[in-house]
């Protein structure tokens, strides 16, 4: 790009390409995603996508455990060395998250940060009991999101018949519960005999009730309809029976 006398350059591009097939490298400092199902081996593992609206702490599972070939999530190499660091410092240290959200198209969104607590003395390495127990909450957390978003949109079908094009009470019933969702985390780390899942749908039960207040005020079909969806909330799912 020539300055403003022509005999200057202010800027330039630069592109590359190779013959050859691209390595199988990976960023130490990046979180990485696991498809086994995936036959060819370079697109096994991609990126851990940033989300702008996804709490730091839903990663900690991923961050937490060590690898194992059978997980479907990998944490940033780096946390490999890191476990080698003295005592004092494991205690004192605190990671800093970066994020990029981008969408498809390359439109920028957002960059977001977020800091840590000390968690390295948390690592599966140091304190399997505790890691397993964060672990546990992370995933009883989402499942129970997953659980929300599809007995919230169930009761919005069947309270309304389906007659509008509104948005159903799914998403506004997730966008109230991770607040919830994260205090109940915190609170779960520290009493390891309380049951993660009840914990969560209570969270998730409160969340549902706020958003639909009104319209169970109004409307009976509406509170039939939400009744039916909180006690799906606390329904665990039956294990498969084994074969005789």
């Amino acid at each position: 790009m020539p300055g403003n006398d022509g005999a200057t350059v202010t800027d330039a591009y630069l592109t590359w390409a190779t013959q050859q097939p691209k390595p199988l490298t990976t960023d130490p400092y990046l979180a990485y995603r696991i498809i086994p199902e995936r036959k060819n081996v370079a697109r096994r593992r991609t990126l851990h996508r940033a989300d702008a609206s996804r709490a730091w702490w839903r990663e900690l599972e991923t961050l937490l455990l060590a690898p194992d070939e059978h997980g479907t999530h990998r944490r940033p190499a780096i946390f490999d060395t890191l476990n080698d660091l003295p005592e004092p410092v494991r205690r004192s240290l605190r990671i800093r998250v970066h994020g990029f959200d981008q969408d498809g198209k390359v439109i920028d969104r957002q960059w977001y940060t977020a800091i840590t607590p000390p968690l390295l003395n948390f690592t599966q390495e140091h304190d399997p009991v505790k890691a397993q127990r964060i672990a546990e909450c992370c995933r009883e957390a989402e499942h129970i999101a997953q659980r929300l978003a599809t007995v919230a949109k169930q009761a919005w079908d069947t309270a309304t018949h389906s007659r509008t094009t509104q948005p159903s009470w799914g998403h506004r019933a997730l966008t109230r519960y991770w607040p919830k969702a994260e205090k109940v985390f915190w609170r779960l780390v520290q009493e390891p005999d309380t049951p993660a899942c009840t914990a969560f749908a209570d969270a998730a039960a409160a969340a549902l009730r706020e958003i639909t207040e009104a319209a169970r005020i109004r409307h009976t079909s509406a509170a039939r309809a939400v009744a039916h969806a909180v006690r799906d909330l606390y329904r665990r799912p039956t294990p498969p029976r084994k074969a005789a």
